[in-house]
């Protein structure tokens, strides 16, 4: 419960002071600019602001979509490029974890068509109504939004090229893992030590998990675990059939224990 109020205190406190430096380093020039004010400007463009509020929450979704439209069959062929034959398994990120960054990319794309809306019904009022928006949030958007755009354009593909990169690929002749944080890795079946696995394991928070997982163990002394592995690949085929097939390729035998410590799996 603490956990949860001290994130959500956080959160604000993040956004407060995201808000403050925003309207520092983005001052609005019509706050000294010679023209009307914002109270002026109030009873004419306030209804328009709200608009503009509901406008970008309903394109949010579908610019959203979009986005995701276009990276779901870079996902599929990108898993297809490391299938080296049919008896390949190729265990990556799937379609839906992409969501997220196509998330922000959509808050973007949403505020580009709303403007372009406000544009075509406001016409030469748009000018003015810019003026009071930029006054009613104390910075100038049209910087802001200047700032973004290669920010979020960087961040979305550099997410995207290391989700790509996360994957568990088992071939005929080797394991390929490519963790989160790191480069590739490719290990013969030759050493790979153990197989283990245990129908729960412990958080650490303490608590009990009740979901079966497995650990691979390595000459190296590494181990990789499918704790945050999908469990099933693109093509349907499951975690259980992969444990099978590098199983009977490297001659081990499964061993069950009760339970994973907590810290015992890696990623």
């Amino acid at each position: 419960m603490w956990a949860e109020v001290i994130g959500q205190l956080l959160v604000v406190a993040v956004v407060s002071l995201a808000m403050w430096w925003m309207r520092r380093k983005f001052p609005a020039p019509e706050l000294t600019d010679n023209g009307p004010k914002l109270e002026e400007l109030r009873p004419k463009y306030q209804i328009w602001s709200v608009i503009t509020l509901f406008g970008n929450m309903a394109l949010w979704i579908p610019m959203t979509a979009l986005v995701f439209a276009g990276l779901y069959p870079l996902v599929v062929w990108h898993s297809a490029t490391l299938r080296d034959s049919p008896d390949t398994f190729v265990f990556c990120l799937q379609p839906i974890h992409y969501l997220m960054p196509a998330f922000f990319v959509g808050i973007l794309l949403s505020s580009f068509v709303m403007v372009g809306i406000l544009k075509l019904l406001l016409r030469e009022r748009f000018a003015e109504f810019g003026r009071f928006d930029n006054q009613r949030m104390g910075m100038n958007q049209g910087r802001l939004v200047g700032v973004l755009i290669p920010v979020i354009g960087i961040g979305f593909t550099v997410v995207v090229l290391r989700m790509l990169n996360i994957y568990l690929v088992a071939s005929p002749t080797e394991l390929r893992i490519n963790r989160p944080f790191g480069l590739e890795r490719r290990y013969p079946y030759s050493e790979l030590t153990a197989v283990v696995t245990a129908p729960a394991s412990i958080a650490r928070s303490g608590k009990r998990v009740q979901h079966r997982l497995y650990q691979l163990q390595f000459q190296d002394g590494t181990s990789y675990s499918t704790l945050f592995m999908p469990s099933r690949e693109l093509d349907g085929r499951s975690e259980e059939m992969l444990i099978d097939a590098i199983l009977e390729r490297s001659g081990l035998t499964l061993q069950e224990q009760p339970v994973f410590k907590a810290g015992e799996l890696e990623f």
